[in-house]
């Protein structure tokens, strides 16, 4: 995901990229592009909503941030590996709304190795201990996206 400011429109206003490949697609490096608009949701902190641009204009979605953190020692600092990789790990917790195409679910995104699984089973204990009914559903659907890109 890659977001810019837009001159065309309100300063709180991101143009958004999303470029992802279909499971079927892993074996051609085929990369499909999704871009939209994101704006700030009128009266809810930390809420969004995306439209899509060119013929995806008609598409629109409702998302917030449900929490985000660090497993960094000093979240200010960004730290090396011996590899040139960025280490801890940085995540955001996101819900969307269900749409015309998509159900509502849950995105947990996060800036770290591939394989490290403890940030992810922190972030959905967290999740759980909501007690939320809908967030304990979502939580029970998520899934791990295929990564080809390593995060540097």
């Amino acid at each position: 995901m890659s977001y810019s400011s837009s001159s065309e429109y309100d300063p709180a206003t991101w143009d958004n990229l999303v470029e992802y490949q279909s499971l079927g697609a892993l074996k051609d490096a085929t990369y499909k592009t999704v871009k939209g608009i994101e704006s700030p949701s009128a009266g809810i902190e930390g809420a969004w909503r995306w439209r899509g641009k060119g013929w995806l204009i008609i598409a629109s979605s409702d998302w917030e941030v449900l929490g985000y953190g660090s497993f960094r020692d000093n979240p200010l600092e960004v730290a090396m590996d011996e590899e040139g990789r960025v280490a801890g790990a940085d995540w955001v917790v996101t819900y969307f709304r269900k749409t015309l195409f998509t159900p509502a679910g849950i995105d947990i995104l996060c800036r770290c190795r591939s394989g490290d699984e403890s940030v992810v089973e922190g972030v959905k204990e967290g999740l759980l201990a909501t007690g939320s009914e809908e967030v304990t559903e979502l939580v029970g659907e998520l899934f791990e996206a295929c990564r080809t890109k390593e995060y540097r």
